[in-house]
């Protein structure tokens, strides 16, 4: 474990500023995000901080427009997300790091429209920290954030 944890340090820690979307839009339509919620949140340009806190994670979302977004957990264990200001998003998620990726597994504790289960990674691909997302039960496609280390 402190082999893994010590290539996520080299590998993810830090900060990381948005530099591009692909497919993003796209993708929320297609796994039916209501358009206002798609639009607001293709807008949002995030700053990412990754911190490693002993055997724990810490990531911390910054939106803009005083919108902050965090979370603490270990890889393995099930933890919980929610958006308390918006209430877009309630989900129990589990993160692995396994060959240099990190998995998230999304379960949406909401109903609704755009609210399902999904699952993202994130990589480094020449530099960049890739976030791919997709619906849970279908990963033939995905919108992808793209951002570089400030």
């Amino acid at each position: 474990m402190a082999d893994d944890m010590k290539a996520f340090e080299e590998t993810f820690c830090g900060v990381w500023k948005w530099d591009r979307d692909e497919n993003l839009k796209e993708t929320m339509t297609r796994m039916k995000y209501p358009e206002n919620e798609t639009d607001m949140y293709c807008l949002m340009k995030p700053t990412i901080y990754i911190e490693r806190r002993g055997d724990e994670v810490y990531m911390k979302f910054d939106m803009g427009s005083n919108i902050v977004h965090d979370c603490q957990f270990q890889f393995g264990v099930e933890f919980e997300t929610k958006d308390d200001l918006m209430n877009s998003f309630h989900n129990k998620e589990t993160a692995t790091f396994k060959d240099g990726v990190i998995t998230f597994k999304a379960r949406t504790q909401l109903t609704g429209p755009g609210k399902c289960d999904t699952y993202s990674e994130f990589l480094i691909k020449d530099g960049e920290l890739h976030t791919p997302m997709s619906p849970l039960d279908d990963t033939s496609f995905n919108g992808n954030r793209i951002y570089k280390r400030a």
